[in-house]
């Protein structure tokens, strides 16, 4: 059985658990402690995402809401 645990508030309180955790990881083998970075978006899709959200914003009237896709769906 595997479980993950994120972290990702970066306050005194988690960083004290973080250490804790990676303190147990060095007695208990089957606790392995991972950093992952989350990807920063670069200025090109910041951009085409703005632009997304805009037009998204302008034209909502044209999209269907979550509950018509859901009835259309679910009825197959």
């Amino acid at each position: 059985m595997t479980y993950t645990i994120k972290i990702k508030d970066d306050s005194s309180q988690a960083q004290s658990l973080l250490r804790f955790l990676k303190s147990l990881s060095k007695d208990y083998p089957f606790i392995q402690i991972t950093e992952e970075n989350e990807p920063e978006l670069n200025d090109e899709i910041v951009a085409e995402l703005d632009s997304r959200y805009e037009h998204f914003i302008k034209h909502s009237h044209e999209y269907k809401n979550w509950e018509e896709v859901k009835q259309k769906y679910s009825k197959k």
